[in-house]
């Protein structure tokens, strides 16, 4: 109550905040009522109907437990849960598959067992729940292709509004919907549910307002009972004729629905039969709830952790599971609707537990005057509902193969039960991982070796035969992780390049693994099945960057080890193409002959003038390295240019912490740190002898010399430099363009 000293203000701030709150915990009481109601009436129909009122119990105390619990141990301390309609199918599944199972039996027997049933698998439920949520793992969620969850719904649906139909008939089965249909009292009592249900959804759509179902179902029964006054009908009569539950025996109470001699009539080996009803249920609910919990995200706009909501679902379902309680859960609609009322308060709890612990209070006389139909008619309106979103709507929303999936999984559940539905998805959800990734193509990229940026600088004539020579290599850079279905259409792929023309010359295929993580053992096999291929084409086969796992598995394969020299191995993808250039280039004679060994000759053959040649030797000073000797050093001074005359140099980039990065080999001919000449900026790698090296050094002070006293042998040495760096400019453009296709 408002204090006497509070201000209006303050006082209309009170009661905007008390009013929403209230309201919210009464609706959300009413249709979680309605609901557990609905759920026990499917579970506990026909010939377990004696047993609807220890049914009823334990959903509503389902609903009463989880109100308390849930916003305990969840991140929103308004969360909203309760039993879930889209579990009844699994439920009233696991009732029929029982109560057939234990044929003879007492009845009270028969239901004791269903609802043991059902608190172990409430307790599965919540430890797998709490297991996932501490090992983090509630994003797998998102692994599940979007059809197969869709036919998972799609058939729970279907069930749904079945099982709808057959709470309105109270008890009265036929064999076959057919027989439904073509039986005037069956017809009778299944079209109210099916107009209030199909009116229910129309309204839902148009009106989008809490009020719809309670309203809706308030009126029904209103008019039923109209209808039993003018027609001077009982309740027992119209509950002989199947249109009010059965009355309930004297001593019939919600609680408590279980007693502790209960157990000794619980038949354990009929419930161990349950296993795979009961993993099923477990696999949905944990979808279930991640979903849901991703709606509250959007109704909310907050984030929520959904491990730490699967936490607190699974202690609630374990604490509940040991005290009687259903499984129930985080809801959005709950949440949804709280939300527009304006309930976020401990209040609006409060009002909900109170709500719920009321209609325990009244008892078992409070589902007498619910006619069945009514109830039947919001089970059908839930399925039918759902069965709109995902068959109906998601046929323009998912291409048509998906779409297919839905419908495979819907008809496996409509004709043989959830479970092998669940095992048909799983079936199908690996098919189409295996179908899409297949379809993704393994190679991030492919170009010829004239498109390869080479990491070798070499003589000038020598650069010139190898990029004179079209179509001698095909170089295949690959990615992810290569198991038998895109292992073996990159093969496919390669023998296809085989056989395209303008191959006279195709001596070289090179596959780089530095991007791959790992390849299965049918993707060794198919790998195998290359490297037959190219011993049979005379076609060499270099692999570059593989891990030392993947390098075992390949070296082991039959076909790898018969390949013997048409196989090579290299630690990285330059040392791969460097190997394979020098084995091209194993028959090429150079212009300038292998006799002319002299300086000058050597020094013309790259500037391709003797003069300059001779003016640059005598401006400059010969250096003799010797191997693993250091020419110079990474963020050294850049005070000169080499010409490398004889040996080889590698270049490499310091990384820190004693990494290095080898970026280039230079081989005689090159032309070394012509950068400093131009720009004086500072060494941006290291160049290291490979072995002996002879370098003619040109000092910048030397150069500007020969630039005043020489001009014209200056300008051939410009000549040279710039279409040195032009030529490493089109190399590096074409592998660009090369890797962009």
């Amino acid at each position: 109550m408002a204090s006497k000293d509070q201000t209006p203000q303050q006082k209309n701030d009170w009661l905007y905040t008390v009013t929403p709150n209230l309201t919210a915990g009464l609706v959300l009481g009413i249709l979680n009522i309605a609901t557990a109601l609905s759920i026990a009436a499917l579970i506990f129909s026909g010939p377990l109907s004696s047993e609807l009122s220890a049914g009823v119990g334990i959903f509503l105390i389902s609903t009463l437990f989880s109100a308390i619990a849930l916003p305990l141990f969840s991140e929103y301390k308004a969360n909203i849960g309760g039993p879930r309609s889209a579990q009844a199918p699994i439920f009233a599944a696991m009732s029929a598959s029982i109560f057939a199972a234990m044929s003879g039996a007492d009845v009270k027997t028969i239901g004791v067992t269903v609802m043991i049933t059902i608190l172990v698998s409430t307790l599965a439920t919540g430890a797998l729940m709490y297991g996932v949520g501490r090992a983090k793992l509630g994003g797998l969620v998102r692994y599940i292709p979007y059809p197969v969850m869709g036919g998972f719904f799609a058939g729970l649906a279907y069930l749904l509004a079945v099982g709808g139909l057959n709470v309105g008939l109270g008890g009265h089965s036929e064999e076959t919907l057919l027989d439904y249909v073509t039986s005037i009292e069956t017809l009778t009592l299944l079209l109210p549910v099916i107009i209030i249900g199909l009116l229910l959804y129309v309204l839902d759509k148009k009106l989008q307002h809490w009020s719809v179902v309670p309203l809706t179902m308030l009126i029904a029964g209103g008019i039923f009972y109209a209808v039993l006054f003018l027609t001077d009908t009982t309740m027992s009569e119209a509950a002989s004729q199947h249109w009010l539950p059965p009355t309930p025996s004297a001593d019939a109470a919600f609680f408590p629905p279980i007693v502790p001699s209960d157990f000794a009539l619980v038949d354990w080996t009929t419930i161990a039969q349950q296993a795979g009803a009961i993993s099923a249920l477990v696999f949905l609910s944990i979808i279930m709830l991640l979903l849901d919990v991703s709606g509250i995200e959007v109704v909310l706009n907050r984030d929520l952790d959904p491990n730490k909501e699967l936490v607190a679902a699974g202690k609630t379902n374990v604490i509940g599971g040991l005290v009687g309680s259903p499984l129930t859960f985080q809801s959005v609609s709950d949440v949804l609707v709280a939300h527009k009322l304006g309930g976020t308060k401990y209040m609006m709890v409060a009002t909900y537990i109170l709500t719920v612990f009321t209609a325990i209070a009244v008892g078992p006389s409070l589902i007498t005057w619910i006619p069945n139909f009514v109830l039947g008619s919001v089970l059908f309106f839930s399925g039918f509902s759902l069965l709109i979103t995902w068959v109906w709507h998601l046929r323009k929303k998912v291409p048509l193969g998906d779409y297919l999936v839905v419908l495979v999984i819907l008809a496996v559940i409509i004709n043989f039960g959830i479970l092998e539905g669940i095992v048909v998805g799983v079936v199908m959800a690996i098919f189409l991982f295996v179908h899409q990734y297949s379809r993704l193509s393994i190679v991030k990229s492919q170009l010829k070796a004239e498109e390869f940026s080479n990491p070798v600088d070499r003589h000038p004539q020598e650069q010139a035969f190898l990029d004179n020579q079209k179509g001698v290599c095909e170089i295949f850079i690959l990615q992810g992780f290569l198991f038998f279905g895109s292992a073996s259409r990159f093969v496919d792929d390669v023998r296809n390049t085989f056989k395209l023309p303008g191959r006279e010359n195709f001596r070289y295929v090179l596959i780089d693994f530095r991007a791959v993580d790992a390849l299965d053992t049918s993707a060794a096999n198919s790998f195998s099945k290359l490297a037959q291929l190219c011993t049979n084409a005379n076609i060499t086969l270099l692999i570059t960057g593989s891990s030392y796992k993947i390098t075992r598995q390949l070296q082991n394969l039959e076909d790898f080890k018969k390949a013997g020299d048409l196989v090579a191995f290299f630690d990285d993808i330059n040392s791969g193409v460097e190997w394979m250039d020098d084995r091209r280039l194993a028959s090429f004679g150079r212009e300038d002959d292998n006799e002319k060994t002299d300086l000058v000759s050597i020094t013309a053959s790259i500037l391709r003038d003797e003069p300059t040649a001779k003016l640059i030797l005598n401006s400059g000073e010969i250096v003799e390295l010797k191997a693993r000797n250091t020419l110079f050093e990474q963020r050294e001074e850049g005070d000169a240019l080499y010409f490398l005359l004889k040996g080889a140099l590698n270049i490499s980039i310091d990384l820190g912490d004693g990494d290095s990065l080898s970026v280039r080999t230079m081989r005689a001919g090159a032309v070394v740190g012509e950068m400093a000449l131009f720009t004086g900026a500072e060494r941006s790698a290291t160049a290291l002898a490979k072995e002996d090296c002879t370098l003619c050094r040109l000092s910048v002070q030397n150069y500007e010399k020969l630039k005043k006293e020489h001009p014209n042998e200056a300008g051939i040495f410009h000549t040279y430099i710039i279409q040195l760096m032009a030529d490493r400019l089109g190399r590096a453009n074409r592998e660009i363009v090369a890797l962009s296709r």
